[in-house]
């Protein structure tokens, strides 16, 4: 990681330590939108993946649930396939979520469809769907309807 994707990200985890969470969701956003556009894959993933981790463990979990999904669209358009580095990032987003955030069975529905799409397994990676359902069963989620 670069030091300017470094400073970049400590900049907006000490905007969120401070609890401007609303300012740092969107410098975030607009930060991974220049480098998607530039097709600088790794920056962005960097950024929305560091930025995702600090508001779900602010409990923001809406502004954090954005940056997750936002980080999947990276994925797709960069065509990254499921590995361990790239399902790890997502499996231990999703393990961030607040229980009762709405926005995980979106993200979860994204990263099974993104496994589908660029993984091996048609119906989806076999550990996204064991993690999945294991926080399921472990009540660290509970099903929501629609």
């Amino acid at each position: 990681m670069s030091s300017k994707i470094e400073k970049t990200i400590q900049r907006q985890q000490q905007r969120i330590a401070e609890g401007q969470y609303y300012e740092a969701h969107q410098q975030l956003r607009v930060i991974a939108a220049r480098y998607t556009k530039a097709s600088n894959w790794p920056a962005a993933t960097d950024i929305l993946y560091s930025g995702a981790q600090a508001l779900l463990q602010a409990g923001q979990g809406g502004s954090g649930g954005d940056l997750c999904i936002f980080l999947l669209e990276v994925y797709h358009k960069g065509e990254v396939k499921p590995d361990a580095g790239s399902k790890g990032k997502l499996l231990s987003l999703l393990r961030a979520f607040p229980k009762d955030e709405p926005t995980r069975k979106k993200f979860v529905n994204e990263i099974v469809g993104w496994s589908a799409k660029w993984g091996e397994f048609p119906a989806g990676d076999p550990e996204v769907h064991h993690v999945a359902g294991s926080l399921y069963a472990e009540g660290r989620f509970r099903p929501q309807n629609g």
